[in-house]
């Protein structure tokens, strides 16, 4: 029942913008949780390499996955999108006009998906991975992480032609959704065919194939854990 009615919650906060932000752990703590998953903490990042790596990796894919393909469902694959300073969104389709349906239309993020990325995905993207953008949503969890997978790997394209990825020394994990987002994606990772830190080691960003192989694994955890999430 508590499930439930955080879920009931996310979806007002979706449909209702003008709401105060919400904290970035109102959905992913729960999460977290079912999955039996601790946060991590800056302390744990600056004693451990390979995390460190990992959590760099992910911040490097995030921010530059620029939200082109969640904007262009059902099909509307001529949809622009831009972000304000802000973060809020608009979407125009191929005559210049804004984008009204509930599937694709701009979406109030809570956090700067560049500037905050993982608060970003705990706030904008997970609740919008389980729930959809809006009551009358009409694509299905599969459908949205196979869209939000396709943005996820122009930011690893990204990352790969930059040849390095970085986080900046002073980061630190301030607040309990960042910190289970970042332990949440390690999961999913460790979860798949191709753990990321298997993938580093193995030189992933040199290697087309594996960023091939990272790509399907991500989606294939991603839509496994989602489901036995929202089945709990």
């Amino acid at each position: 029942m508590r499930s439930f009615l955080i879920f009931i919650l996310l979806a007002l906060f979706i449909s209702h913008p003008s709401l105060a932000k919400p904290s970035s752990s109102l959905f992913m703590n729960p999460v977290a949780k079912k999955m039996n998953l601790e946060p991590l903490e800056t302390q744990d990042l600056q004693n451990n390499h390979d995390l460190m790596m990992q959590t760099a990796l992910l911040h490097s894919i995030l921010r530059n996955s620029y939200e082109l393909a969640i904007h262009q469902m059902n099909g509307q694959e001529n949809n622009r999108v831009f972000i304000k300073e802000t973060g809020e969104e608009a979407v125009f389709d191929e005559n210049g006009q804004p984008v009204t349906s509930c599937e694709n239309k701009g979406s109030y993020n809570y956090f700067h998906p560049v500037k905050e990325p993982f608060r970003h995905f705990a706030a904008d993207i997970y609740p919008w991975i389980a729930l959809g953008n809006c009551r009358e949503d009409t694509t299905s969890q599969e459908q949205r992480i196979h869209a939000y997978v396709k943005d996820f790997k122009l930011g690893l394209n990204r990352v790969v032609n930059h040849g390095d990825f970085t986080i900046s020394r002073d980061f630190t994990i301030d607040d309990p959704g960042q910190a289970y987002t970042i332990a949440f994606l390690i999961e999913v990772f460790e979860r798949s065919d191709l753990p990321l830190q298997e993938f580093i080691q193995n030189g992933g960003l040199k290697n087309k194939d594996l960023q091939e192989q990272l790509i399907k694994a991500f989606e294939k955890s991603l839509t496994k854990v989602t489901h036995e999430i929202m089945m709990k």
